[in-house]
């Protein structure tokens, strides 16, 4: 392999944590709204 496709893939993996990042901060964003409304 090549930089240039090391550099592609390093990238595609990088994007795909911070999607999956962004997933579990919004489950949990979700979590935390249901357990306050429960609280209430």
């Amino acid at each position: 392999m090549n930089k240039i496709q090391e550099g592609i893939e390093q990238g595609k993996q990088k994007l795909q944590i911070a999607q999956e990042i962004a997933q579990l901060k919004k489950g949990m964003q979700v979590q935390m709204q249901i357990s306050q409304r429960l609280m209430k």
